[in-house]
């Protein structure tokens, strides 16, 4: 678990630095990604599992027999087919995510989408039908999941500077600004209309004094 959090950190932080410092559009770095993650899938993680002994026909993953299933089944086909377009608008919707906000909004994201899940799980089990496998009721520790959650997303957003924690330094430093910003005097509005006017029309002839 540790290992797969600090790659994820690691390749958020990649896909920031490419985009916004090397420029790279993301639709290439996109292609990039599915070309090298396709390229050990196929000439690392296939070979290391299928000569690696196991009970799917004598390997721990038989992908030849996976083939011809997926070839010899055309539901089991388009519906990979599915799941791949959809990563693939998933994955150009997280890179926009860090195009335009950063990769710590993406991966608070990421951290929602647990919960939604988590909900979605809640009402059908509650709601809908308790047997259903899509549902999951409270248990035991439930409280220390949702306690668990609510720390990852606040201590993310207030890392990221999406919102400040109390006494924290970034906030300190916003209050510093906006009083220095309280200190700037203020031209009253009246000087101002009264340039402009003289901009515009000239300066004010002074009243005749005779009667």
């Amino acid at each position: 678990v540790v290992a797969g959090q600090a790659f994820e950190s690691t390749m958020l932080v990649t896909e920031e630095y490419l985009i916004k410092r090397i420029d790279l559009p993301p639709a290439q770095l996109l292609s990039l990604e599915g070309l090298w993650g396709a390229a050990v899938v196929v000439f690392v993680i296939f070979p290391a599992m299928h000569f690696a002994p196991g009970t799917d026909n004598g390997h721990l993953n038989d992908a030849a027999n996976e083939l011809h299933l997926l070839v010899s089944n055309p539901v089991l086909l388009w519906m990979t087919l599915a799941q791949v377009m959809v990563a693939a608008v998933g994955n150009r919707v997280s890179l926009s995510v860090t195009v335009y906000l950063s990769g710590m909004h993406r991966k608070i994201m990421d951290t929602m989408r647990s919960g939604i899940i988590w909900c979605f799980g809640l009402i059908v089990y509650y709601l809908v039908d308790p047997s259903s496998p899509y549902g999951e009721g409270l248990s035991s520790g439930s409280a220390a999941e949702l306690i668990g959650l609510i720390a990852i997303v606040l201590g993310q957003m207030t890392y990221g500077g999406v919102m400040n924690a109390v006494g924290s330094k970034m906030a300190a430093e916003r209050r510093e600004d906006c009083e220095v910003l309280s200190e700037v005097p203020l031209i009253p509005l009246t000087s101002s209309f009264d340039s402009m006017s003289t901009v515009l029309l000239g300066p004010a002839s002074e009243p005749d004094a005779r009667p």
